[in-house]
């Protein structure tokens, strides 16, 4: 793969993922296990981006007080969990970040599954979504 693939795979292609897996962390995982290495490291790219783009006001506002970063990052991607329609509806209207799952324990967020995956296949976890690759 080269730079210019992996530009064109980028956002477009992970809410493609996204939405393949259907809120389903078992099917993410299966889907991801057939994936390259560099696709398997973008789409952890992408979803920690996704994520981060949330984590400001007026988006971190909604969530309250009483929230840890812990929580507000396990809020903000579930929002992206649930899929690119979902998320933009998000980023357009921030009175619709829900915070009730956090109670209830969420078990249709991606969070971690992308690191579990690059984990078993390569015996390493993948690289910081925060280092640019060289």
């Amino acid at each position: 793969m080269t730079a210019g693939d992996s530009a064109e795979i980028g956002e477009a292609w992970f809410w493609q993922v996204v939405q393949q897996a259907n809120r389903d962390r078992n099917r993410l995982a299966s889907i991801l296990q057939t994936v390259s290495r560099e696709e398997l490291i973008i789409f952890d790219r992408e979803f920690s981006k996704a994520a981060h783009t949330l984590w400001c006001s007026p988006y971190v506002d909604q969530i309250g007080d009483w929230a840890l970063d812990d929580n507000i990052i396990d809020i903000l991607e579930w929002i992206v969990s649930q899929g690119r329609e979902h998320y933009f509806a998000v980023i357009a209207d921030p009175s619709k970040v829900r915070t009730e799952f956090v109670h209830g324990a969420a078990t249709d967020t991606f969070s971690g599954v992308a690191a579990r995956v690059f984990l078993d296949r390569f015996g390493e976890l993948p690289p910081s979504p925060w280092i640019n690759p060289s």
